[in-house]
């Protein structure tokens, strides 16, 4: 875990530490995946400690002209007044957009929903933090009030906000944008990504006193092993041969690379090759030869013309050699762990003040499946066998009017079986997923994030990439904007 801050921040922190009643200090505790992560000084039972400096906030302030959000009395369908509040932040977000006004206030308490932000939400800000009722609404400053408002999304990306122009500048504030827990990935999947707040294209956003919590990255899913080879190639039934030879294992994938934010599969392996074919058998002996009398049916020959003078050779058929056993398919690869980004920037500038970008981990990456096993040569077989007269005789006279007689039918043997094909080699071995990087955020393009220095920056370590697979890197990040 790498997090660069303020020498002023760091030796805020280190008061903090030193003084935990200090009133001016918050903190608070995220559970973690694996309880022997390094979490610092402050991480025990699976769970880490994340100090934060204090963040301003005025009591008296009151709500202006915007629509109203409670979780705790809201109604789907309601005007969205103070009295009358929606229970949905996206709907309250429609209606401010329609109506022109330039704040969502919402209630305390914790919003299942996920949110998209387009051109027409320009200029509104989502303010959280407040303690509503039928007749009155106030900011809420007690301590850890970031805490007590809470979008807490059922998707791996919590806000996207996605313009195509630049507008007035859209804004979050005193409260927690979270993502879940995700779920066992599939087989052959690549881990998914967790974001807490995507920005696609030129938007302008300040996000303020407020927490960023992106979940640990997915895990790359189980990779599958290849299959078995399909049977013994079709050689057309090859004459004479011995042993063929086996093949040669397919080479294993190749490791992947580790996963880029905007791009989960760059993380993943690449499939084992198949493995090859065993080889035909070489050729053998021949079948027998006998001398033979050429069939003769009818009448003799005008003339005085005997049955038994056209002599002939015939020979047995080779034997056939066993085909080469098909290779085994190659191992699927193994897939990329996703990332954990609090904030991922793909275009725009984001102001960030007073608030926490926490990532909970990159995803581990998958070993690549096992190679298929190669099919058994096939069984050579004997060659045929082929009729031969040996003698054949004339009965009466010879002329028109005498008739051929065949007088035995011996077999010309055909040649031994032949050897059988080789063996099919086993496929080589997906290669292993990379594990999913980690980091507080991340700007890629024509992008400018700024943050203050009352922001933490806390990220988990980045996933295991699986026996070869690269491993990932965790937060590393400047407050002028680099990664």
């Amino acid at each position: 875990m790498v997090a660069r801050t303020p020498a002023i921040f760091c030796a805020l922190v280190a008061v903090c530490a030193l003084i935990p009643l200090l009133p001016s200090c918050s903190s608070f505790r995220l559970p973690i995946d694996d309880p022997s992560a390094d979490g610092g000084t402050d991480a025990e039972g699976g769970s880490i400690s994340v100090i934060e400096p204090p963040a301003p906030c005025d009591p008296s302030e009151a709500p202006g002209d915007g629509v109203f959000v409670s979780a705790a009395f809201g109604l789907t369908g309601a005007p969205g007044t103070a009295a009358l509040p929606l229970a949905k932040v996206s709907d309250a977000l429609e209606i401010a957009a329609a109506r022109g006004v330039a704040h969502v206030y919402l209630d305390e308490g914790t919003y299942t929903e996920s949110l998209t932000l387009t051109e027409r939400h320009a200029g509104i800000v989502v303010s959280g933090g407040w303690k509503g009722s039928e007749t009155t609404w106030r900011r809420d400053c007690e301590e850890n009030f970031r805490a007590k408002t809470i979008l807490e999304s059922p998707e791996p990306v919590a806000v996207t906000i996605k313009v195509a122009s630049s507008g007035p500048t859209m804004g979050f504030e005193a409260m927690t944008i979270a993502t879940p827990a995700l779920p066992e990935t599939p087989k052959d999947t690549t881990g998914t990504s967790s974001i807490a707040v995507l920005v696609r294209g030129p938007a302008s956003l300040r996000i303020s006193r407020a927490r960023l919590l992106a979940a640990k990255g997915g895990n790359g899913g189980t990779a599958s092993p290849g299959e078995p080879g399909a049977g013994p190639l079709a050689c057309n039934g090859l004459e004479g041969c011995e042993s063929g030879d086996n093949g040669t294992k397919g080479n294993d994938g190749i490791n992947g690379t580790a996963v880029h934010p905007s791009n989960d599969h760059l993380g993943d392996g690449t499939d084992g090759q198949d493995g090859n074919p065993g080889k035909n058998g070489t050729a053998g002996a021949d079948g027998a030869v006998k001398s033979c009398r050429r069939e003769v049916t009818g009448e003799c020959n005008t003339g005085g013309g005997l049955c038994d003078t056209f002599d002939e050779n015939r020979q047995g058929k080779k034997g056939e050699c066993g085909c080469g056993g098909n290779g085994g398919r190659g191992g699927r690869r193994g897939r990329g762990g996703g990332a954990s980004v609090a904030l991922l920037a793909l275009g725009g500038t984001i102001s960030i003040e007073h608030t926490t970008l926490f990532a909970g981990g990159g995803g581990d990456g998958s070993v690549g499946g096992q190679g298929g096993a190669g099919v058994a040569g096939g069984a050579g077989k004997a060659g045929a066998s082929t009729s031969c007269h040996v003698t054949i005789t004339q009965s009466g006279p010879t002329g028109p009017g005498c008739t051929c007689i065949i007088n035995n039918d011996q077999p010309a043997a055909g040649g031994n079986a032949g050897g059988p094909g080789g063996n099919g080699a086993p496929g080589g071995k997906g290669g292993d997923g990379a594990g999913g990087p980690s980091y507080g955020w991340v700007a890629i393009g024509d992008v400018r994030v700024i943050v203050d220095e009352a922001s933490v920056l806390h990220a988990e370590p980045g996933g295991t990439g699986s026996v070869n697979g690269a491993s990932a890197p965790s937060l590393v990040a400047t407050l002028d904007g680099g990664t």
